[in-house]
This record gives C-alpha cells, structure tokens and sequence, in this order.
C-alpha cells in the first residue's frame, strides 16, 4: 500500500460507524495511523486526510424504513411503521418500541450492522481504485436468527393447559372469522374428536417460550393405533400468537415434533393445513406428506 493507503481492519470498520452515528460532530481519517480524529484536527494535518461516508439522519431514517419493510412479523410491521409516519419523536419511539421485543430488536441491529459496513465497504473500494487496488469485501457473520438465539421449545406442562385451550379456539376463531359462532364452535367439536388438548402417553404439546418465558405458540400432536394395527398420528394444531409470526417459529415447532419419537414411530402422519398456511404445505411437500383432500365452504367469507 501507497503512503495515503490504509487498511480497513475491524477494529477501524467499528470506529469508523461510531464516528459516522455522531451527529454531534464531524470526523475525518488520519491514513498513517490510521485513525479517527475530529474534522478540525483533519484538515490541519500534515499529509492526506479522508473524509468519512456522508451519515444523516435521513439515511437513518430510511435504513429503518428498509428494516420495517423486511419483517416478516405482519404485527409488528405496521406497528413499527406507524411509529415511522407519527411525525415527531420518531427515533426514541422507534428505539422504544423495538426494547419491548428483544428478538426484532437484535434482529434491527443485524440488519443495522450489515448495512453500515456495507457503505463503509462502498467507501473504502472507491479509495482503492484511486490507490490501484483490487476491491475489499467486508466480512460479515450472517443474519441474527432470533428463533435460535431468543425462543425455547418445551415440553407443554399441565399447567400450560388452560392457555392452549384457549389458544386452540382463537385459532379457529381466527380462521373461520367470518362464519358464525355456532359453525365454528360445530367445527371444532368435529376437529377434535370430542376431546381437548392434553398431555398423556397419546397426546403431547410443545410450547414455544419467548425470553420473558410468555408462551407464544405451540404445537399439538397424537398418536394412537388402529384395528389393524396401524399407528397414525396426528398434527392436530400449530398456533403462534400473531406479534410472533413471520419468525420461524411455527417451522421450528414443526421441526420438532416431526423429529420425536412419538411420530418417528408411526406408520401414517398426518396433519390438517388452513389454506393461510400454505408455507407449511410446501414445507411438509418436500419432506413426504401428500396432499389428498380440501374441505370446501360456500357461505360466509367465501360466498
């Protein structure tokens, strides 16, 4: 490297962002430290200085809007961009909003930190073309996964009973909103086989667990064997809360019980999907299950 080159090392790339964020006061680059040194002391040096990538806080505002627009959480989508168009305050709303939810918040500072180093990355290639360099790829670890990082999947207790009940009826509810109360209620009755989600040696419930250990979903399975001798089981119910959909979660829970030895052991597994779940039609396509039957409704949101 030239006497005016530098290095980007990881440690610059990370000072580099801070002094960008600093919407206090302007930074400049020393190249024969290198450094970050206050624009003042920049121009005053000696040799060349850089100035840094240009950082506003419209540029802010717009990596926000770009998160926003790529979350798969339907809820809190439109509760983030409503906080976007509120006008005034925006930015401490925004922090706010995302302290409430670990998850989508360590999930913004992923997508934040790829984004910043990759202007960095865009700024550092233009300097070395100008030295006769080849182009720099910035390094980055991936995106934050907050399935893996922030959420458990347990065995459901008999104390989760009560709150999977009532989340096996809002399922429903929310499928078949636009049918009476009465059809629906029908409905379940002949889903269910006259019987509720419990935990026996038949029936078993995983459960979905956020960081404050709130249950967020679950998934309800069971197994039995018929006259013949042919053990089917049964994926009765897959439910996640909707301000937790679009993670991953219901794919996780999926994973799970497909996987344990209660449906490893069957010969027939089946499981029921709404047609609002097509992502885990095609899913379960692709790992053997085959589609054979649609229920067909003609009234209420379908007439």
């Amino acid at each position: 490297m030239g006497i005016n080159s530098f290095e980007l090392t990881s440690e610059l790339l990370e000072q580099i962002i801070f002094a960008m964020e600093n919407q206090k006061e302007k930074f400049m680059l020393d190249p024969l430290v290198p450094s970050i040194v206050p624009k003042d002391v920049g121009h005053n040096l000696e040799g060349v200085s850089y100035e840094l990538p240009l950082w506003e806080p419209s540029d802010g505002y717009r990596l926000m809007e770009q998160f926003v627009l790529s979350l798969r959480n339907p809820v809190y989508r439109e509760h983030l961009s409503s906080i976007l168009h509120c006008g005034s305050g925006v930015f401490r709303k925004y922090k706010d909003a995302l302290n409430q939810r670990p998850d989508i918040e360590r999930l913004w500072f992923a997508f934040k930190e790829k984004e910043m180093k990759n202007r960095v990355s865009e700024w550092y290639n233009a300097l070395r073309l100008e030295w006769g360099l080849d182009a720099y790829e910035v390094e980055f670890n991936g995106e934050y996964s907050p399935v893996l990082t922030d959420f458990s999947i347990i065995p459901g207790r008999t104390s989760h009973l009560e709150q999977i009940n009532a989340f096996d009826i809002e399922a429903y509810r929310e499928l078949y909103a636009s049918y009476p109360e009465d059809y629906i209620s029908d409905l379940i009755r002949r889903s269910r086989d006259g019987f509720e989600p419990e935990i026996s040696s038949d029936s078993t419930i995983l459960i979905a667990e956020s960081p404050n250990e709130e249950i967020v979903g679950f998934i309800w399975i069971t197994t039995e064997v018929l006259e013949n001798g042919t053990h089917l089981g049964r994926i009765r119910q897959i439910y996640i809360l909707p301000e937790y959909r679009g993670l991953g979660l219901a794919e996780k829970l999926k994973e799970s019980v497909l996987e344990s030895d209660s449906l490893q052991t069957c010969d027939i597994v089946e499981i029921d999907i709404p047609e609002k779940a097509d992502f885990l039609k095609n899913d379960l396509q692709q790992q053997g299950f085959v589609c054979v039957n649609s229920l067909l409704i003609r009234g209420g949101d379908s007439s």
